[in-house]
């Protein structure tokens, strides 16, 4: 056998489990990495399925991290029991909000978040509840034709009265419920938008009344938790024929109610 074919005869050989076995050649180019399994059960967005280095979540996983719960209406006709039924509000499911706090979403801007919501909805209020049909409302702002001021008294709490956008007019506010006639009112429940986006959900403000509708008189300042759970105002008696609202702050600077009910003291 010649000697370069020797050569390469033995270098074979020992390649075969040979004591003088040599290491492969380092593989070149792009290192392919084992795929990691997805977990039988869980949606692709789950945190706790793998996902590819460097992947955006999806937009509804970022929606429902810097939202912190997510909204639902029961059907038509089931309540469930649930204490928004009598007050003849669509009832709604609820997931428990997460702890308010400010941080950054997945795009990187500072974002509000919910507070923490105990999941328990307020009993209905004493007194006599006044029907949307004897209400009527104006505001000092508002978004016309899905934002009119009459959407928070006409008994829908899938409808909102929202401040004019996308040019915002500074705060306060103003929302004034005329309630027909001089009531002796008991309470004035107000409902926060039912939304996923809290934008224009009211903190802090001032309830006022006046007969006339020109002269105010303050009843209670308020700050509200940033939750879609409903607000009550004792009125302690007092006899108005006009209700309003002083918003002072609301998120993003915006206003906005999906319903203002007030109640009279029944005799």
């Amino acid at each position: 056998m010649p000697l370069h074919d020797r050569e390469q005869h033995d270098h074979g050989q020992r390649g075969h489990g040979g004591g003088d076995r040599q290491a492969p050649p380092a593989p070149r180019g792009r290192v392919r990495h084992h795929r990691q399994e997805r977990r039988p059960g869980l949606g692709a967005g789950h945190p706790l399925q793998p996902r590819r280095a460097g992947a955006q979540p999806s937009l509804r996983a970022a929606r429902a991290g810097r939202d912190g719960r997510r909204l639902g209406h029961l059907p038509a006709g089931e309540t469930g029991g649930h204490p928004a039924a009598a007050d003849g509000l669509e009832p709604v499911r609820r997931r428990h909000d997460q702890p308010h706090e400010i941080s950054a979403n997945w795009e990187g801007h500072a974002v509000e978040q919910p507070e923490h919501a105990p999941g328990v909805w307020p009993a209905t209020p004493a007194g006599r509840r006044i029907p949307p049909s004897e209400l009527s409302a104006t505001a000092s702002t508002f978004k016309p034709g899905i934002g009119e001021p009459g959407n928070a008294v006409d008994g829908n709490v899938e409808t909102d009265y929202h401040s004019d956008y996308p040019e915002v007019q500074p705060q306060p506010h103003y929302i004034t419920v005329d309630l027909g006639r001089v009531r002796e009112l008991s309470t004035v429940r107000f409902q926060p938008k039912l939304r996923q986006n809290m934008n224009g959900t009211i903190l802090e403000g001032v309830v006022q009344v006046s007969d006339d509708g020109t002269t105010f008189r303050d009843v209670e300042r308020v700050e509200w938790p940033r939750m879609t759970a409903p607000n009550d105002v004792d009125m302690n008696g007092v006899s108005a024929r006009y209700v309003r609202l002083r918003a002072d702050y609301g998120m993003g600077g915006a206003s906005a109610l999906a319903e203002i009910i007030p109640y009279e003291v029944q005799r």
